[in-house]
């Protein structure tokens, strides 16, 4: 379900482009695609957030509360994720939020919030 959601986002956003009325519909139909978007977001971390942190806690095998690079790396290939230098690399830069070179728990579970989506 929440592949297609972000595929009627993708869809909704190319409409918003077109003259006319096709695109002011798309323009008034996206802010309520985003919240369904977002509510099923929330929903997927409301069920799946105790067992997103408990594999998060299993993977910081030095209790700092993020994940570097190796054990991001072992985190990938636990799931059977490519999980080579560079992948893990392009992993952190895509996913570290704040920028200090490792994953928090949050940025964690929207890794696994995307996975989900395909």
């Amino acid at each position: 379900m929440a592949f297609k959601m972000e595929a009627e986002i993708k869809e909704n956003a190319d409409d918003e482009k077109q003259p006319g009325q096709l695109g002011r519909m798309a323009a008034n139909r996206a802010p309520r695609l985003r919240r369904k978007s977002k509510d099923l977001q929330e929903n997927f971390n409301t069920l799946m957030g105790p067992v997103l942190e408990q594999v998060f806690k299993h993977f910081d095998t030095d209790n700092s509360g993020n994940l570097d690079s190796s054990e991001l790396k072992a985190a990938f290939e636990a799931a059977g994720r490519p999980a080579d230098e560079e992948t893990i690399a392009s992993a952190i830069k895509a996913l570290d939020t704040d920028g200090d070179g490792e994953i928090s728990l949050e940025e964690f579970k929207a890794i696994a919030w995307r996975v989900s989506l395909g």
